[in-house]
């Protein structure tokens, strides 16, 4: 009881929707019990869901007293990503490639929930309470999954500002999954097939999924820890880095939030720069008054070319303030933009004199070395035809260079000739 209340709390302070889910599932579970008039353990139950509550209500409190400072909190619902992630039904058995795949199953695990269905039915099935919940459960995450295509995911989710944040209905469908592979494992269990039948059958799941050509696989990264150029950082002095690009309309990857965690540096951007809702006014303005770090900005984007003069009060006001070191890496910059990449790497040189640290195509520059020169040359780069920005909901899409970190093989092997 205690554990399955710490549990229970420990999904939902995880991720918040996870406990929601929870919380439908016990309602869908509790639903089929009542409807077959089975016992109910209510005090296990009841204490359960108290001390789950208890648990996790100082970190709910926390969340809903300071939901307007969530950057983001006032838009539309439902989402437009809400919208777009909404199912559209497909026959389990014979998915098609696209945004469906997570609708595949194997179809032994089909036959299976439909031998369940069938053993409750004809009154076989000697916990049909329980088996009528699951099926509850499934059906209610189903219609969840539908999201604006069916009646539920707004009703539901509209009731409360911090539910309409929920932007991803597919993910309902894991709890109908494992609600049928439950119903399935226990129609199973119910012919008294030898241990062997069993294992062959949950062998045959995955046979069964590439027999029917579904299109699922299974992604793999070999990472290459600790990062080499990252990891030595957390021993130079300094308490703040910039790594560049950093502009909402170039940056477009989140490895900066990984590499944090060797580096252990501060970083003047942040989390998913593009994404104007998420990014603080605050940061905008900062930018904006420093003449330093709008210059930076408007070279990145190519608004800037020729000659350049920043206050120097502006840079010295930063470094003040822990501002110690730059990294430029190519890893960040997509291939067509290397022009960027060079040019900054230049001017880089130009501000604060040869590199400190280097890494597999990286450099990294220490603001100690710059001597109060405020006039430079910026090196001349134009914005590639063809390649849109960011624009403010999703990244500047283009090709990249390998990491060294996160594609390794590939990199080693380098580019193809």
């Amino acid at each position: 009881m205690v554990l399955a209340g710490a549990l229970t709390a420990a999904a939902a302070a995880l991720y918040w929707y996870h406990g929601l889910f929870l919380a439908l599932a016990l309602g869908a579970l509790t639903l089929g019990r009542l409807l077959r008039r089975e016992v109910m353990p209510w005090r296990h139950t009841l204490a359960a869901g108290a001390l789950s509550v208890s648990f996790v209500a100082p970190l709910l409190a926390v969340f809903l007293s300071n939901w307007g400072l969530v950057p983001g909190s006032g838009e539309a619902f439902p989402h437009p990503e809400a919208v777009l992630d909404s199912m559209t039904p497909q026959l389990p058995a014979w998915v098609p490639s696209g945004r469906s795949e997570y609708q595949a199953l194997p179809l032994p695990a089909l036959l299976l929930g439909g031998l369940g269905l069938v053993q409750l039915l004809r009154g076989r099935d000697e916990r049909p309470g329980q088996s009528l919940g699951l099926w509850l459960l499934g059906a209610l995450f189903f219609v969840l999954a539908l999201g604006t295509n069916g009646p539920l995911y707004e009703a539901i989710y509209g009731l409360a500002a911090p539910l309409q944040r929920m932007w991803w209905p597919h993910r309902h469908l894991i709890l109908s999954h494992l609600a049928l592979f439950a119903v399935g494992a226990a129609a199973l269990g119910r012919l008294k097939a030898p241990a062997w039948v069993s294992i062959a059958l949950a062998a045959s799941f995955t046979l069964a999924m590439r027999v029917q050509e579904e299109p699922v696989k299974v992604s793999q990264s070999v990472v290459a820890l600790p990062p080499q150029t990252y990891a030595p950082l957390a021993k130079l002095p300094g308490e703040v880095l910039l790594q560049l690009p950093f502009s909402p309309k170039v940056a477009s990857t989140q490895t900066p939030l990984i590499y944090q965690l060797y580096h252990r540096k501060r970083l003047l951007s942040g989390h998913a720069p593009w994404v104007d809702r998420v990014r603080p006014p605050e940061w905008d303005r900062l930018v904006a008054e420093n003449s330093f770090l709008a210059g930076l900005l408007a070279y990145e984007e190519a608004r800037l070319s020729g000659a350049w003069r920043f206050e120097a009060a502006d840079l010295q006001t930063l470094i003040d303030q822990g501002f110690s070191h730059v990294v430029v890496d190519q890893e960040h910059y997509p291939l067509p933009l290397r022009g960027l990449f060079s040019g900054t790497q230049r001017l880089m040189e130009q501000l604060f004199g040869k590199p400190v640290h280097r890494g597999p195509r990286a450099t990294v520059y220490a603001t100690a070395g710059w001597t109060g020169k405020v006039d430079h040359q910026l090196p001349p780069w134009t914005w590639p035809p063809g390649v849109r920005p960011g624009d403010g909901s999703q990244a500047l899409r283009a090709k990249r260079s390998a990491s060294p970190t996160f594609d390794p093989a590939v990199h080693e092997r380098g580019p193809r000739r």
